[in-house]
C-alpha cells in the first residue's frame, strides 16, 4: 500500500531533485506544504521548510482533517526542532497524544504516520533528557514501522533507541540497536552512512578507536559519493578527536580544517562553531596560544547573533586560553569571566568551572 507522498518522499531521500517542485505543486494540500517543507528541509532552508510546515499543519487544523493533522504534527514538530524551539515541538506533540492514542479503525496511512509523530516525539523528549520516556515512543514507532512495513521508520526508530541507550550509559545495548538499525538499510546508502556515523561515535567513546576509524572512513566514502555535508562535518571532527586522543596533532588538525573549511562554505554556523571549538583545544594541546585566541575571537563573532549559550560558551572558551597566558593582567581577566559566568548561572559543566577556580585562584592571588 500507499500514501499519497510516498513516491516524492522516496526521492528527496535519493536526493532525486529533478522536477520534483512541480511534482510537488500537483499534490491537494495539506501535502503539498508538508512535502514542501520536506524538501527544503533536505535543501537545509530550514526557515522555510517551517513556514511550509506552518501552513500545513494550520490547513489541516481549520479543515478539521484527521490524516493531514497527524502528518503535519510531526513535520511542524521536526521543523521547531531544527531552529531551536525544542518546547515548543515537544508542546505541540504532547496536545494531540492523548487524542492520538484514542483514535479508533485506524487507516494503512494513518497508522504510518502515527509511526512518524511518536518518532518525533521521541526526539523531542531525548532533547529534554527524558530518556526512558523517548525509549517508550521509539517503541511505538518501531511498532507502527514493523506494522506498515516501512523499513525507512524501522530503521530510524533503531537508531532512535541505540542513541537513547547510549545516553542512559548502556552502549553494549546501543551498538546492538545500530546494527538492527543497519540491516534495514540499504547497504551504501546515505541513511546506512548515517548509522554509520552514529556507530563510529559510539565506538569513539568506548574506545575502540580503531573500529570507529574503520566506520567512519566507510561512511565518509559513500558520503563523498551521495552527498551529506553536515555528516561528512561530523566524522572529519570525530576523526580529528581520534587522532588528538592519540597525540596526532597534525592529523586531528588535517581533520578539523577539513570540517572547518567544509562549514564556512556551505555557511553552516553551528557546525562551524563546533569546529571552531575543536581548532582551540587542540591549539591550547599544542600549546599556541596566539592560535587559540585568534579561534576564540572567531567563536566570540559567530556567537554575536546567537542564542544566548554561544555566548557564554564564548566566555568560557576566551577564559580557558587566558588562563594559560603567562601574564597576571590575563589570568585576572579570566578569574573575571569566570565570575561572570557562575554568577549567570549559564554553565553545563558545574565540576569543572569549581575546578578552575581554584586554579585560578592559586595563580592570581
Amino acid at each position: 500500500m500507499k500514501c499519497p507522498e510516498d513516491e516524492i518522499i522516496a526521492l528527496i531521500q535519493d536526493q532525486q531533485f529533478e522536477g520534483l517542485e512541480e511534482k510537488i505543486k500537483s499534490l491537494d494540500e495539506p501535502f503539498r506544504s508538508s512535502l514542501f517543507s520536506t524538501y527544503w528541509y533536505e535543501m537545509s532552508d530550514f526557515e522555510k521548510a517551517l513556514d511550509y510546515a506552518k501552513q500545513s499543519y494550520q490547513w489541516s487544523v481549520d479543515e478539521n482533517y484527521l490524516d493531514g493533522l497527524i502528518r503535519s504534527s510531526s513535520r511542524l514538530a521536526e521543523c521547531l526542532m531544527k531552529v531551536g524551539s525544542v518546547k515548543k515541538a515537544h508542546d505541540l506533540l504532547a496536545s494531540h497524544e492523548s487524542y492520538f492514542a484514542s483514535l479508533p479503525d485506524l487507516t494503512w496511512c494513518q497508522q504510518k504516520w502515527l509511526g512518524y509523530y511518536y518518532y518525533q516525539f521521541a526526539i523531542a523528549l531525548s532533547h529534554i533528557a527524558k530518556y526512558r520516556n523517548s525509549a517508550e515512543m521509539f517503541e511505538k514507532a518501531l511498532g507502527f514501522g514493523q506494522l506498515v512495513e516501512d523499513k525507512h521508520l524501522v530503521s530510524s526508530s533503531y537508531n532512535g533507541l541505540a542513541i537513547v541507550h547510549e545516553w542512559m550509559g548502556m552502549p553494549e545495548k546501543a551498538l546492538d540497536f545500530y546494527k538492527e538499525s543497519l540491516k534495514t538499510k540499504k547497504f551504501g546508502s546515505r541513511q546506512y552512512a548515517v548509522t554509520l556515523c552514529n556507530m563510529g561515535a559510539l565506538l569513539a567513546t568506548m574506545k575502540r578507536s580503531e573500529e570507529a576509524s574503520e566506520i567512519f572512513r566507510e561512511a565518509l566514502a559513500i558520503l563523498e559519493e551521495k552527498g551529506g555535508v553536515i555528516h561528512k562535518i561530523f566524522i572529519n571532527n570525530q576523526l580529528g578527536g581520534i587522532a588528538l586522543d592519540s597525540g596526532l596533532f597534525d592529523l586531528a588538525e588535517h581533520y578539523y580544517l577539513r570540517s572547518y573549511n567544509l562549514a564556512k562554505l556551505n555557511n553552516l554556523t553551528d557546525e562551524l562553531s563546533a569546529s571552531i571549538v575543536d581548532l582551540t583545544f587542540l591549539s591550547l594541546n599544542k600549546r599556541n596560544l596566539e592560535e587559540a585566541r585568534n579561534y576564540v575571537d572567531q567563536f566570540k563573532d559567530l556567537a554575536k547573533y546567537d542564542l544566548p549559550h554561544k555566548k557564554h560558551y564564548a566566555q568560557f572558551l576566551e577564559m580557558l586560553v587566558l588562563i594559560e597566558m603567562p601574564d597576571s593582567m590575563s589570568q585576572s581577566h579570566a578569574l573575571q569571566l569566570f565570575d561572570s559566568l557562575f554568577r549567570s548561572g549559564k554553565h553545563k559543566f558545574n565540576t569543572l568551572y569549581h575546578a578552575l577556580m581554584i586554579l585560578l585562584k592559586k595563580k592570581v592571588c
